[in-house]
């Protein structure tokens, strides 16, 4: 069974720090057993996709069941996924 680290960003780094901060992101300890997983800012995962040097997972903080609507901030699952995100918190 695989570890998994997975950090939450909040409302810290919007695109351009996110990608800053990316390119100079060394994990220690992250290997074929580790799996890194990242939840930044929606505005900054194609920031973080294009930016990471290592592979790692990336995930919204937010999801909407529906899959469109006039639902004002938020973003379906098939949003997420064009986004580059393959996972999202709950809860």
């Amino acid at each position: 069974m695989r570890k998994v680290v997975a950090g939450n960003w909040t409302m810290h780094h919007g695109p351009a720090a996110a990608a800053g901060s990316l390119s100079r992101f060394r994990p220690r300890g992250v290997s074929e057993t580790v799996e890194l997983i990242l939840f930044p800012p929606d505005l900054s995962l194609r920031a973080v996709s294009t930016a990471a040097r290592v592979p790692v997972g990336l995930g919204v903080q937010n999801i909407h069941w529906e899959e469109s609507g006039a639902r004002t901030g938020e973003i379906s699952a098939e949003m997420a996924r064009e986004a580059g995100a393959s996972f999202a918190l709950i809860g």
